[in-house]
């Protein structure tokens, strides 16, 4: 059977003192190809480990005080000279900055000759190749996207062979490991790394890695990503390293040069920016960039709010009333428009358009055309950035106005030239797409658009709007049975219609006063709704507002409050369902009783105004009134605001002053509801942060403490009937197989109706993978925890297509005991090794007993050692002449030659036919072990008939092609020469003779030809 190949073709998150990463995205094949293996949602999940979708929160706070002093008369470069953050890591915006780029290979991956530091310099801080312009180099790239102002400078430094073989290594840390041997061996030979602190704050700014060999699998070890080190003992003249990025060679070591552009978007990471592609489209709302930013699919330049936030432009700013506005282009120009209502001195950052002229040139010349961009960016902040994304927030950090309304973004298409505004388009309150805000209409206006030259001239404006009001809800509540909400409107001009929807369906369009919508919360879905008016008027002018609700069900239920995209939430929330909990996320504390919210988790990461004062009563009404609350703030070392202090003086709750970003585990304190529970935090970020709490509370108790260090970072405490924990240690960073255990041991403190688990073994993984020439299995068991009793669980090997006794022996222990104390046992299984290259063959253990867990199942996949190899012609086509009678075809045989191999050579008619031109062949042809040529003869037939070349095909069948198929083309040259045209005899006397000699001479060294031939 022929066996046919199928080819498989995702931002940063800082906080102020800590280090972001960032990642080359998947393929839309790849992706598809994770849906397919079920492996898609753990590589998003390992995606996120690296944090890579917020932007820097330096960038963020230095373009807000630009933007403040602009509007204040002030300059940027004193903007800039007043906002540099001391603690910032990466590489700064403007100047000639110098860094280094590290080169790697290895010995089952060698650098290919003709890349050699030279060519690669070139390719990086040089000149670099005409052809690729305008990615040619990361300097010239970088030059002209910043307007000069950025300069990067650099060493290329290696090859460094490194000493253990690429196949050695396939985590995350292990590229630490690399660097450090490859930097250590340098800086041994004296080299300065001083030289790349551009700013003298004793870190290297930044650095890129080049390595070779295959590249991986998305999210893993062998990808392109952005990351930090953060390790204090490790220093390179006296210097530490912070932010690099990790890039392959190319994607065919052994023929293709460095193409630059996978790191002029990491070096984009390492200035600030985020990816801009959305990782996971399962998750937040459609749309995004469409590809048209260097940060989303390296398509072109950095967008104008990119350029923004790194202080390369200074757009105009409207916020009230018109203005004639005219834009140069942005490829050589800093010209821009920042446009939102009451975009003032003390509200500079908030939602806002960002209006810029594209054209084809310069770092713009791959865009499909030239025009009108507008860009809708949701700028909400805290103290760590944006608190948007492109990725997993409900609403995108940047999304491109799409002109032509067909939202094909939003259908994972890439952005066209109909995405531009040009003269006769306009973007208004009720064109398609509109300008309407994420909560409230905005009234701007980008109308009457013209070209001369390369500019574009518009008029600006901010619309008098009607505004828009609704009482008789409450933002936050809890809807009861039944109730009336109304939307009160004040208005210029006439009211042609208003519209209510509930989570953006039509509920009901009202034309006149009162305008009403009656709310049945029976007939509505569980959970947050968004319930939202619109209003028209006569001068087609719109406005919006909307707000939040709770629906919840009669039944009791568990709420999970998600403030500021935390990482817990969603794990708080999925734990409490393995609970047997019904549970509703929610994005916001609402008002609610505590008879049918027995309990709420709080993940929340604010600092700055942790809480608002309105939050803080919620909750403290809440605990007064008897409920119980699991509050999680990683920072409680740097939370503020009123609000926030007047939440924990109720809850007597407070930071000791302790801090510290030493590793270390946690233990369950004693006499606590986790109590013999220990685990090592698996981070997130590439840092950690413990802070110590305190209770003032009569019956505090303590609830995690520091291994080591003996305070608490996780305290309880009771006020009246509510209860709370208050926690410094983030649940997301409980080992998965710790947190449904800790979860019911958290209710069981709350309200004592959970029942807490008992310890459970579980495998390791679910599946291995084993090379059969490695004679001993490891099969690592692990208890949850250590309750202080043995558990003992029993163990069984089942047949697959592996064959015990053949390629596996039995167990010799049936059974496996965890003492008090143990969380770990290893089971030893012998492997056979066959000698046969008959493929991988699995068989599963099996865990059985009342202490086993779910993950009572192994699958073990035997790696065959033996490898047939690959079949293939020598040549792709080849030509024969007619008359050769036979000639020869060779078949190799590559990358490896244990056992046998059949394969299928036929013959397939073209314009030369089997039986006339050739001998049909239809044969199978055995490869012996170690055999790793074939030579296989071909018959021909020579017709003696003039006529033109013929051709024929050779195909192989096998399931160990060489490709999706292989097949060799036959041209089967004619040699036959038509006879000359003979012309008649005249009849003019004497001439029949001479005629008659000459055809004859003509007719003789024809026949010559032929013989010779």
């Amino acid at each position: 059977m022929k066996m046919r190949a199928i080819q498989y073709g995702l931002c940063l998150f800082a906080s102020l003192s800590f280090f972001a990463n960032a990642m080359q995205p998947p393929t839309k094949q790849q992706i598809e190809k994770y849906r397919l293996n079920g492996q898609l949602e753990q590589r998003i999940t390992d995606a996120q480990k690296f944090g890579n979708f917020k932007i820097s929160p330096h960038l963020l706070i230095e373009s807000n005080q630009r933007l403040k002093n602009q509007m204040n008369g002030v300059t940027t470069d004193s903007a800039q000279s007043t906002t540099r953050l001391p603690w910032h890591r990466g590489l700064p915006a403007e100047g000639t900055v110098k860094t280094f780029t590290l080169l790697l290979d290895f010995s089952d991956a060698p650098a290919p000759d003709h890349q050699t530091k030279e060519v690669i310099t070139n390719h990086i801080y040089g000149e670099g190749l005409a052809e690729r312009y305008p990615n040619e180099s990361l300097t010239k790239f970088y030059q002209r996207s910043s307007y000069n102002k950025l300069n990067i400078t650099g060493d290329v430094i290696g090859w460094y062979r490194i000493s253990k073989p690429r196949s050695s290594y396939s985590e995350r840390p292990d590229a630490d490991e690399m660097i450090k041997e490859a930097l250590r061996y340098y800086a041994d030979q004296g080299h300065d790394f001083s030289q790349y602190d551009n700013d003298n704050d004793g870190y290297i700014d930044y650095f890129s890695v080049v390595w070779t060999g295959e590249i991986g699998e998305w999210a893993t070890l062998w990808w392109g990503w952005q990351s930090s080190m953060y390790d204090p003992d490790f220093l390179l003249s006296n210097k530490q390293l912070s932010a690099f990025s990790w890039q392959w060679l190319s994607s065919n070591n052994a023929t293709d040069d460095f193409d630059p552009l996978t790191l002029i978007h990491e070096t984009g990471h390492g200035l600030g920016l985020p990816d801009f592609y959305d990782y996971d489209p399962d998750i937040g709302p459609d749309g995004g960039t469409g590809g048209m930013d260097m940060m989303d699919g390296t398509w072109g330049d950095h967008g104008a709010f990119s350029k923004f936030v790194l202080g390369w432009i200074t757009p105009q700013v409207v916020g009230a009333g018109q203005k004639q506005v005219t834009l140069q282009p942005s490829s050589s120009s800093e010209d821009a428009l920042i446009i939102m209502p009451e975009l003032t001195i003390d509200k500079p950052f908030s939602e806002y358009f960002v209006v810029q002229n594209r054209d084809q040139l310069l770092n713009d010349k791959p865009l499909p055309t030239s025009g009108v961009l507008i860009w809708h960016v949701d700028a909400d902040i805290n103290d760590f950035g944006f608190v948007k994304d492109n990725s997993f927030t409900d609403t995108k950090l940047i999304r491109l106005m799409e002109a032509d309304g067909l939202e094909q973004i939003e259908k994972n298409f890439g952005a066209d030239s109909g995405d531009y505004y040009q003269p006769g388009k306009e973007f208004t309150t009720t064109s398609i797409p509109n300008s309407q805000g994420y909560l409230a209409g905005s009234g701007v206006e980008i109308k009457q658009i013209t070209k001369s030259g390369k500019n574009v001239s518009f008029s600006a404006g901010i619309a008098d709007i009607p505004s828009i009001n609704l009482t008789g809800i409450e933002p936050f509540s809890v809807l009861n049975s039944e109730q009336t909400l109304t939307a009160q409107i004040a208005s210029n001009s006439v009211i042609t219609s208003v519209s209510f929807y509930i989570n953006d369906q039509l509920m009901v369009e009202d034309s006149s006063a009162p305008y009403e919508l009656l709310i049945k919360s029976n007939q509505l879905e569980f959970g947050e709704l968004k319930i939202s008016a619109s209003v028209l008027t006569q001068n087609n002018l719109k406005n919006a507002t909307a707000m939040q609700v709770i629906n919840l069900p009669a039944s009791e239920v568990h709420l999970v409050v998600s403030l500021n995209q935390g990482n817990s939430a969603s794990l708080m929330a999925e734990n409490l369902v393995k609970n047997g909990k019904t549970v509703f996320s929610v994005k916001d504390f609402p008002v609610i009783n505590p008879s049918q919210v027995p309990v709420v988790f709080v993940d929340n990461t604010a600092v700055n105004d942790a809480l608002s004062e309105e939050q803080a009563q919620r909750i403290n009404d809440y605990i007064n009134a008897g409920g119980h609350l699991f509050y999680e703030n990683f920072d409680f070392y740097r939370a503020n605001g009123s609000g926030f202090e007047q939440f924990t003086n109720n809850v007597k709750i407070s930071r000791t002053g302790q801090w510290s970003q030493d590793a270390a585990k946690l233990v369950g304190a004693e006499n606590s509801v986790v109590f013999g529970l220990e685990y090592e935090p698996e981070y997130t970020n590439d840092y950690i942060l413990y802070v110590g709490l305190a209770s003032t509370a009569s019956d505090a108790q303590s609830i995690w403490q520091v291994d080591g260090l003996g305070w608490d970072v996780a305290v309880a405490s009771s006020i009246g009937a509510g209860k709370i924990i208050a926690s410094s240690a983030r649940f997301s960073e409980i080992p998965a197989s710790l947190q449904q255990v800790v979860m019911s041991n958290y209710l069981d403190y709350f309200t004592g109706d959970a029942n807490t688990l008992n310890a459970k073994v579980r495998f390791d993984s679910p599946e291995i993978a084993h090379n059969e020439q490695d004679a001993t299995l490891s099969v690592i068991l692990k208890r949850n925890f250590d309750d202080g009793t043995n558990s003992e669980v029993l163990l069984a090997l089942e047949s697959i297509s592996a064959t015990e006794g053949v390629d596996f022996q039995p167990l010799t222990q049936s059974s496996v005991t965890f003492a008090a104390g143990s969380l770990e046992q290893v089971v030893a299984i012998t492997i056979n090794d066959n000698q046969q290259a008959d493929g991988d063959r699995h068989f599963n253990i099996v865990m059985s007993g009342e202490n086993t867990s779910s993950q009572n199942r192994v699958k073990v996949t035997l790696v065959d050692n033996e490898n047939r190899g690959v079949v293939r012609f020598e040549k792709s086509n080849l030509t024969v002449a007619e008359n050769s009678g036979t000639f020869d075809i060779v078949v190799q045989r590559l990358n490896g030659s244990d056992d046998e191999l059949l394969f299928l050579i036929e013959s397939l008619n073209g314009t030369a036919v089997a039986g006339t031109d050739f001998e049909s062949l239809s044969q199978v042809v055995k490869f012996s072990a170690g055999e790793e040529t074939k030579i296989i003869t071909v018959s021909i037939k020579d017709n003696t008939v003039v006529d033109s070349d013929r051709k024929f095909k050779l195909e192989l069948f096998s399931d160990y092609l060489m490709g999706e198929n292989q097949q060799l083309e036959i041209t089967i040259s004619n040699d036959d020469v038509a006879p000359p045209v003979v012309v008649p005899p005249t009849n003019e006397k004497g001439s029949s003779g001479g005629s008659l000699w000459l055809m004859l001479l003509v007719l003789l060294g024809f026949n010559l030809v032929r013989k010779q031939n």
